[in-house]
């Protein structure tokens, strides 16, 4: 039970934080995806816990995605 609520928010939570610090979602969902394959090796993991995960990084990389999407238009009208 507590790998899958892990598996829900911490990818999720990584990618918006890598996001912020690197201004580039596409590094922020590798950097995620290379420290939770490190780290808790999927191939030894229930299929539950994969299938969480994935959908975890998907939605992260699309809220990320609409994020920076945003401040790229925010910035761009700032300096027009």
């Amino acid at each position: 039970m507590t790998k899958i609520i892990l598996a829900v928010f911490a990818p999720f939570l990584m990618i918006i934080f890598f996001t912020r610090v690197t201004f580039n979602h596409y590094i922020a969902t590798v950097l995620t995806l290379g420290i939770i394959l490190a780290i808790f090796k999927g191939y030894g993991e229930p299929t539950l816990v994969l299938i969480t995960w994935i959908f975890s990084v998907l939605a992260g990389f699309v809220v990320s995605a609409r994020m920076m999407k945003k401040l790229k238009d925010k910035n761009k009208q700032k300096y027009s």
